[in-house]
């Protein structure tokens, strides 16, 4: 243990960032509400609200996420951080696109909304009264 204290840079498990850390990074670089930040990770547009709470977490993928998108920024120099963060969320918008979502960064809605309403349920016809077996009542 103490080897890897001395060389962090070793370790294999990486250490991720908080939601917090993601938020804070992504808006040095670009203005991102809660909404887009949830998108950005794959997630509803009301996820960033519980992750920005003190003591919340994320889902393992969202978390591995965050971590290599803040790898990936971090090794750009920070006039190139845009560009990666615009393409990164072009390939959401594509991935949503995919799934049939319309305009993702708008809906905030992964899972798209069926447009085809209901067809109300039919009433069930009341089935005729069968008299039980011997109790004599005719029909």
């Amino acid at each position: 243990m103490r080897f890897l204290d001395q060389h962090a840079d070793m370790a294999v498990i990486p250490k991720f960032p908080s939601a917090e850390e993601m938020f804070k990074l992504i808006n040095d670089v670009a203005d991102v509400d809660q909404k887009r930040f949830s998108v950005l990770f794959g997630s509803e547009a009301s996820a960033a609200y519980r992750w920005l709470k003190v003591g919340s977490r994320q889902t393992p993928a969202v978390t591995r996420l965050m971590h290599y998108l803040q790898e990936a920024l971090v090794q750009q120099p920070p006039r190139k951080r845009g560009q990666l963060l615009e393409s990164w969320r072009n390939t959401v918008a594509q991935e949503a696109s995919a799934r049939g979502v319309e305009d993702i960064f708008k809906t905030g809605q992964w899972n798209p909304k069926t447009k085809a309403a209901k067809a109300p349920r039919a009433k069930k016809a009341a089935s005729p009264k069968v008299p039980k077996a011997g109790t004599g009542d005719a029909a």
